[in-house]
């Protein structure tokens, strides 16, 4: 039963660090398609504000992205401090 604890523990930890690694990428993602958007903020040809909306959308699904990787690194964390 304890090493059955042990290696739950150990498994919970593993996927924190992964979640936090893949937070930290999408993170870094968010601000180029921020500084992207900062370069085509004021241009107003045809081709940059179809690619002003693109990053616009990318922006949105890193939002949903971002905010789901921290909600599950969050409960692994309070599940690890309620059972260990």
């Amino acid at each position: 039963m304890t090493r059955n604890a042990t290696i739950l523990q150990q498994q919970v930890k593993t996927s924190i660090a992964a979640q936090q690694t893949r937070l930290k990428a999408l993170e870094e993602e968010q601000q180029q398609v921020a500084d992207n958007l900062q370069l085509v903020n004021n241009v107003d040809t045809s081709t940059a504000l179809q690619f002003q909306k693109q990053l616009i959308s990318t922006q949105l699904l890193l939002d949903i992205e971002i905010g789901d990787a921290s909600f599950r690194r969050d409960q692994m964390r309070d599940f690890l401090e309620r059972n260990y």
